[in-house]
């Protein structure tokens, strides 16, 4: 059984190791230069479904924003770190037993035309007994 704190940051934790100088199991409202590379990791939404016995069985969708700053080919660098990050949650798809499974379905670029800056969002279904 998880709560959705205990999920982001077993996320965060587990793609902390790729190489970010500052990882976040929130969405900042604000990312300072000298944080990025960063990431951050929350839900953007769920749907949960109770049983007889009041147990809660929740799809909820996770976000996993990778942020860069990179003066050349700021796409490639994106789906580098990507790859290292996906790479560190395939090898902990159950996230120590606190999910029961989880899938990449989607990702998105956000570019900021006058920096050299740049997001990757990673969305993740994730399916999970609730407690919260």
């Amino acid at each position: 059984m998880a709560t959705r704190a205990q999920i982001r940051e077993k996320i965060r934790a587990v793609c902390e190791p790729a190489g970010f100088q500052k990882t976040f199991a929130y969405s900042p409202s604000q990312v300072f230069e000298d944080e990025i590379p960063a990431l951050s990791v929350y839900f953007e939404d769920g749907e949960t479904e109770y049983s007889f016995d009041n147990e809660g069985v929740t799809d909820g969708r996770v976000i996993v924003e990778i942020m860069l700053q990179e003066p050349g080919d700021l796409d490639a660098a994106l789906d580098a770190k990507a790859n290292q990050v996906q790479q560190y949650l395939r090898e902990k798809p159950f996230l120590d037993g606190l999910i029961e499974g989880m899938n990449r379905t989607n990702f998105a670029y956000d570019r900021d035309g006058e920096a050299s800056t740049g997001v990757l969002l990673l969305t993740y279904t994730i399916q999970y007994l609730d407690e919260d």
